[in-house]
């Protein structure tokens, strides 16, 4: 390849400004070699490439591209035709190609020039002025193909583009007249049709595309078209047509109601081409019309004959519509009423009545009022109007509404009357009983204490029998007494409550042990949860709090038979919360709300099952009421139930506790998984206390072994049965073995029991060194209490934890010979208290 610059004299054609890569084909060096003389003489820049043969020429074109190629129709391996066709073929060079050759005749041109060629050159009569002339011009007349080609392709893209949007627009429009179920279409002056859409098949069976040319007669049939014939020749006329006609049915159609309308297809001089038909089925319309106007004579009927009085004002005040209930209750005619405005009503007292129908039309807002009218001399009736704004289009009306309430007023007040009466009549009745309150459980405290006193003496089995169910019976009898004259004193409004220092967790223990006997004659579980944070000491009244925490805790084991009751205690905010839960009888939904009312009860079979006077729920309300609190249930029946209630959290400064008391210590909690270990194990890391559980004898001991070990023993073990267990005494000397061995015999061992297993694990237990054996419900106090002692007392012998009746007796004991005083106004209840006193080892 050579590379030539030639900057001779340009000829009178446009050169190109960039380099030309011009490409010489020939077979023969002194011709490639004269091209390449010639081009040096371009006014541009030549870069000239040689190729020898058609295949060299070939591979060239394939690798680079070049702006012109100059080729020799003779080569030794092939023609220059046959290279212009390959060329134009596998190559795919878009460059003009020169035709050089040195025989030739006409038709060689003809060909030459039919195939693609851009010139054709004689080498006869070849200079270099043809030569760069050929090229330049041919390089312009490619470069203007090629822009021909651009714009012609851009033009066809266009209208392809404006083809493809009109046939989108042409079948959008044809879907949009096919999918409406009018019948749409357009009728010439000559009455044929130019088109129309599918509705067309379903009016008359014909497709749309067999519309064009038929006549309208013979298209809509002869019935419609002489219906339509006039309306025709008005439209041909110029002038729009829109009428409604009835197409009677046939053949099993039904009759159908049409809306037609007629459009003039009129030029600017005026003159009809043909008209635009439209045509739609109203049937449904017309009938909803013929509903509508049914319904409205139905309204009219109803407000005609409406036994309360109505009337509608618009905003000016005139009457638009009324009844003759209204124009009887105002003493006119339905005419009269009718005449007059709305100020005609408001006369006298009733002048507040225009005031207020102002005030609705104003703001909106629904208005009721009762005004005494004096419609005649001896005529005064009082009318309860009612006013509210109705909204009619943009236009405001007044909805008047009137009715007489005179004998209503008359049988309210005198209903009033009876129901002062009868409260009257309660309160005396209630204050009555909270007076005598005293008077009544007095002789009930003898029958009780007496009873008590003769069951402790010798008596014959018989006896002791009867009285024994003489003193039940007086107990029972004393509960129901005591909820009916608390009920009664607290409807005589006699109930005073008191606001003092509470203990919370020692009226929570009076009422464990309230009802600890109970819980083990039914072997029910008992647990009580304080949830941290929580005041040890709040102010309210300790004696009502308790009333109320042990009438649920009552019903609770009352409706309770197998499972167990868990009161828990929680502050949220600024209320304190109790909630007793019982896996007991449940309660019905239905019977849920009225559970709170006096003399209620669950079911009307619960009093015979159960006893009771369904006082106690009632009195718990009206006692949280009277704390400002609240109270309710969740229960679902046979699946148990929770009763709760919340008072004002007021709290109370707590007395200081010894330092020993709030020592850390390390603890090993051992139980069943299942059991109360986690309330346990809360309830000791909320004071402080290091907790490790473990619901396995093994595992205890591993523990026991691997703290020896890093020199952190513990300070004391907790086992927590559920149940009297054979093996106690094993598992009690299995813990003891590893506290001896890796920590000494100082760690105390704690267990805690259910209070009907206390006696059972005792036994169970036997002379297995337990420390101290406490019952559930264990409070935090007395946990923690037990648990400091025991670490204190470890050196002294094993102790158990002492029960009510050995408490008493240790008591006495410390008080035998004490002299007492007992004041007591009632000579029976002075035995009573003597006796049991004397009983005590006391000097009354």
């Amino acid at each position: 390849m050579r590379h030539q610059t030639a900057m001779n004299q340009s000829p009178a054609v446009n050169a190109p400004t960039n380099p030309l890569h011009l490409l010489v084909v020939d077979d023969d060096d002194v011709d490639r070699e004269r091209v390449q003389r010639y081009m040096q003489r371009s006014p541009v820049k030549v870069v000239t490439h040689e190729a020898a043969s058609g295949e060299e020429a070939l591979r060239m074109v394939r690798a680079h591209p070049f702006d012109c190629v100059v080729l020799d129709n003779q080569l030794g391996d092939t023609t220059g035709t046959d290279l212009l066709q390959r060329l134009r073929k596998e190559a795919c060079q878009d460059c003009p190609v020169i035709m050089v050759t040195g025989a030739g005749n006409e038709a060689l041109v003809v060909q030459t020039l039919q195939e693609g060629a851009a010139d054709y050159l004689s080498k006869l009569h070849l200079s270099a002025d043809s030569l760069v002339r050929s090229v330049l011009r041919s390089l312009e007349h490619h470069q203007l193909r090629r822009e021909l080609d651009d714009m012609h392709r851009q033009l066809e893209r266009r209208v392809e583009a404006q083809a493809a949007t009109i046939r989108q627009r042409e079948r959008d429009l044809q879907d949009l007249l096919d999918h409406t179920s009018s019948l749409i279409g357009y009728w010439d002056a000559a009455q044929c049709v130019r088109f129309g859409n599918r509705a067309h098949e379903a009016w008359f069976g014909l497709l749309p595309e067999h519309l064009p040319g038929m006549r309208v007669r013979d298209a809509i049939g002869d019935e419609m078209y002489r219906i339509h014939q006039p309306y025709i020749e008005y439209a041909l006329h110029g002038q729009a047509q829109l009428f409604e006609h009835t197409l009677p049915g046939t053949n099993g159609i039904k009759t159908r109601h049409l809306q037609a309308e007629y459009r003039p297809d009129a030029n600017e001089f005026g003159e009809v081409a043909g008209f635009y038909v439209t045509i739609t089925d109203i049937t449904v319309i017309k009938a909803a019309q013929a509903r509508v106007e049914e319904l409205l004579h139905f309204v009219e009927a109803v407000i005609g004959n409406s036994p309360i009085g109505m009337a509608v004002y618009r905003a000016d005040r005139q009457c638009v519509l009324a009844n003759d209930e209204m124009a009887s209750l105002t003493g006119m005619s339905l005419t009269q009423l009718k005449r007059q405005s709305l100020a005609a009503l408001a006369t006298g007292p009733a002048n507040v009545l225009l005031d207020e129908a102002q005030a609705t039309l104003a703001d909106g807002q629904t208005r009721h009022l009762e005004i005494a009218m004096q419609l005649a001399p001896d005529r005064l009736v009082h009318l309860a109007w009612s006013l509210a704004r109705l909204t009619r289009g943009e236009e405001l009306h007044l909805l008047v509404i009137a009715r007489d309430v005179t004998e209503q007023n008359i049988l309210h007040e005198t209903l009033v009357n009876a129901r002062n009466t009868a409260q009257e009549a309660a309160r005396i009745t209630s204050a009555f009983m909270a007076n005598m309150s005293h008077e009544i459980r007095t002789p009930m405290n003898a029958i009780v204490g007496l009873s008590r006193l003769a069951l402790e003496e010798a008596l014959p089995p018989a006896a002791y029998g009867h009285i024994e169910r003489v003193h039940d019976s007086a107990l029972a009898l004393m509960g129901i007494l005591d909820d009916v004259l608390d009920y009664a004193k607290v409807e005589a409004g006699q109930m005073m409550l008191e606001q003092t220092d509470i203990d919370l967790e020692e009226t929570l223990q009076r009422v464990a042990d309230l009802f600890s006997g109970r819980m083990a004659q039914k072997r029910l579980h008992f647990s009580i949860e304080l949830v941290e944070p929580l005041p040890t000491h709040i102010i309210g009244d300790p004696l009502r709090l308790s009333q109320i925490i042990n009438n649920l805790v009552g019903n609770a084991v009352k409706f309770t038979d197998k499972g167990g009751i868990h009161l828990v205690v929680c502050a949220e905010g600024d209320m304190l919360r109790f909630a007793v839960r019982d896996t007991g009888i449940g309660i019905d939904p239905e019977r849920r709300q009225a559970l709170f009312a006096a003399f209620a009860q669950g079911d009307v079979s619960i009093t015979r099952r159960f006893g009771g006077t369904g006082l106690g729920l009632a009195i718990c309300k009206r006692l949280v009421e009277m704390m400002e609190g609240q109270i309710g249930v969740q229960s679902s029946l046979g699946q148990g139930s929770e009763f709760w209630f919340e008072i004002p959290l007021l709290t109370a400064p707590a007395p200081s506790m010894p330092t020993a008391a709030s020592e850390p210590h390390k603890v090993l909690l051992v139980g069943a998984r299942h059991a109360n270990l986690p309330s346990l194990s809360r309830m000791l890391q909320a004071h402080g206390h290091v907790v490790t559980v473990s619901d396995d004898l093994d595992m205890a001991c591993a523990h026991i072994m691997n703290s020896a070990q890093v020199g952190q023993p513990f300070d004391a073990v907790l086992v927590n049965w559920q149940e009297a267990d054979a093996h106690a005494a094993d598992t009690v000397r299995v813990l003891r073995d590893q506290l001896r061995q890796h920590e000494g015999p100082l760690t105390p061992i704690i267990g805690i029991v259910p209070g009907f297993e206390r006696q059972a694990l005792l036994d169970a237990i036997g002379t297995a060194p337990v420390d101290t054996l406490l019952s559930q419900p264990v409070l935090p106090g007395v946990l923690i209490k037990t648990l400091t002692h025991a670490r204190a007392n470890h050196q002294s012998a094993p102790q158990q934890q002492a029960s009510p009746a050995h408490l008493l007796a240790q008591q006495g004991e410390a008080l035998r010979g004490c002299r007492v005083l007992l004041v007591e106004d009632n000579l029976l209840n002075q035995m009573v208290a003597q006796a049991f006193l004397q009983q005590a080892g006391l000097e009354v």
